[in-house]
């Protein structure tokens, strides 16, 4: 009921439209009604008939890496080194979806800054973001406004951190990552285009 009106009208912007996600009804009703981009931060792990919504489409998926539930994430997170045990996480799902029928194309994988990570954890991630390279999807990151930047600054509130942001945002470009997610997009798009007119 909420979501739509809200896709009929973003529809008539002729934009992709993304949806995030972890129920397979509603990813169903997303995608008969236009939408082309699935965002399930479960990695499709929440709701078993998930992946068969998606075999049976054309949309992108993007897998997200959470550790533990929306409620339990941020109780004392561990890795033995987060970036490479992120990696093992989606080599596995990569495999799944493919014998499943979903090609490594529609694929896109978020490492998932602030899901059941400390800020060290982002940081490490941020810090070896090349190393997600090796499995050959598109990657999106989220890093607007999120926690990390005032804790490595001087604990800002949300809406504080987008300097933090777009400085987090290009050193993710740097690091080959094809998709950012923010808030503030005109800030980011602008950051971006600077960014992109002097590399050249």
């Amino acid at each position: 009921k909420r979501l739509k009106p809200i896709i009929i009208g973003l529809k008539k912007k002729k934009i992709k439209l993304s949806i995030d996600t972890r129920n397979s009804i509603t990813m169903k009703f997303a995608l008969d009604n236009g939408v082309k981009i699935i965002n399930d931060v479960s990695a499709l792990n929440h709701d078993s008939e998930s992946i068969n919504v998606i075999k049976n489409s054309k949309c992108f998926i993007v897998l997200m890496h959470m550790q533990g539930n929306p409620k339990t994430m941020q109780k004392n997170p561990k890795y033995n080194f987060v970036p490479r045990d992120i990696c093992f996480f989606f080599k596995k799902k990569i495999n799944e979806c493919e014998k499943n029928g979903i090609k490594k194309n529609r694929i896109i994988i978020d490492p998932g800054i602030g899901f059941g990570k400390t800020s060290k954890h982002n940081v490490q991630i941020l810090q070896n973001l090349r190393i997600f390279h090796k499995l050959r999807c598109n990657i999106l990151i989220g890093l607007s406004r999120k926690r990390f930047i005032s804790d490595l600054s001087k604990n800002e509130e949300p809406i504080q951190r987008i300097p933090g942001t777009i400085a987090a945002n290009q050193y993710a470009l740097e690091q080959g990552v094809d998709i950012i997610r923010v808030h503030d997009v005109k800030e980011a798009f602008q950051a971006k285009l600077i960014w992109q007119a002097l590399k050249k």
